[in-house]
């Protein structure tokens, strides 16, 4: 995982000060934002689960613990809101106007494009593993452990999603 150090910051909301939240959040903010983002692949959806997480790690604080892996622990309660978010969401919304919100992301983000095509061609499992990767700076190893599955899977799924990008991005060239 990105070498976050948040340790000092932990402690410290463990003991009740609250004044090192902003920090704390400040550090880890992006690497949960782009965990929420590789399974919902919406950016006003990834910002909305973005902040129930940490209401969440706030309403759950209590129960932590100071040698605890915290951002292990983010990325658990924010797969768990994301997964909840489409169940919610295959209920509510058609597929017509999932595929509308895609279109109109918000395109100035600089990584829009890339992660546009990237949710176009790669299946929501090679997604998650390229955008763990390559934005969170997560290692195959990292990232096998935290999806519970074989190196061997994990660096397969990988590899072919590469592929896939390279293939679309020279076809658009």
């Amino acid at each position: 995982m990105q070498d976050i150090d948040v340790k000092e910051e932990l402690i410290k909301l463990l003991e009740g000060d609250m004044s090192y939240f902003e920090p704390f959040y400040e550090k880890t903010k992006q690497s949960v934002f782009y965990n929420i983002l590789a399974i919902l692949k919406d950016y006003a959806l990834s910002e909305d689960a973005l902040q129930e997480t940490y209401v969440k790690f706030l309403e759950n604080l209590h129960k932590l613990k100071k040698d605890q892996n915290i951002l292990g622990y983010l990325y658990t309660i924010s797969r768990n809101i994301s997964l909840d978010i489409i169940r919610k969401r295959k209920r509510e919304v058609s597929i017509e106007t999932y595929e509308r919100t895609l279109k109109d992301e918000n395109s100035e983000n600089p990584r829009s494009d890339i992660l546009e095509i990237a949710k176009r061609i790669l299946n929501d499992k090679e997604f998650e593993i390229v955008i763990l990767h390559l934005v969170n700076d997560m290692t195959h190893k990292e990232i096998a452990k935290l999806k519970h599955r074989p190196l061997g899977t994990i660096l397969w799924s990988y590899n072919n999603a590469i592929k896939k990008l390279r293939k679309e991005v020279k076809v658009n060239e």
